[in-house]
């Protein structure tokens, strides 16, 4: 199964690099959610970075540990997958 290119936040200068590198839309989100209000898709560096600010804002110890970037395919399905696991003891 194909996904899209995607890039743990490490820096917003390393967001912006990998945005012009494989260009625009963006999704940005928290590493732990899909989808929902966290989640913001962005067409330019300007919306990248008001998008970065915002969640400092919000939650400035976890800014760039905890947000993911990828590359929002156009035309494309959206298909999440999980796996649970159960411990027998």
């Amino acid at each position: 199964m194909q996904q899209p290119l995607w890039i743990e936040l490490s820096s917003t200068e390393s967001a912006l690099k990998f945005a012009n590198d494989v260009g625009y839309p963006l999704f940005v989100r928290p590493s732990h959610v899909f989808s929902g209000a966290a989640m913001n898709v962005v067409w330019t560096d300007d919306q990248l970075r008001a998008c970065l600010e915002e969640a400092a804002d919000i939650s400035p110890e976890y800014l760039l540990l905890s947000l993911i970037l990828s590359k929002a395919l156009l035309k494309s399905k959206w298909m999440v997958l999980q796996r649970t696991e159960r411990l027998s003891l």
